[in-house]
């Protein structure tokens, strides 16, 4: 949501620039691995501990 001057507006984060590009790189074949799976568990594991 985008509140300024008194008017309301909704922001979807699926129609920001940086979504919109991510799509385009899946849909392209585009993308790129930064971590392994054990990588993403042991960040959740993390972030679970705070």
């Amino acid at each position: 949501m985008k509140i300024s001057n008194n008017k309301v507006r909704l922001i979807s984060f699926l129609d920001s620039p940086e979504a919109l590009t991510a799509k385009k790189e899946a849909e392209t074949g585009q993308i790129k691995d930064i971590g392994s799976l054990t990588d993403f568990d042991d960040l959740i594991d993390k972030l679970d501990q705070n």
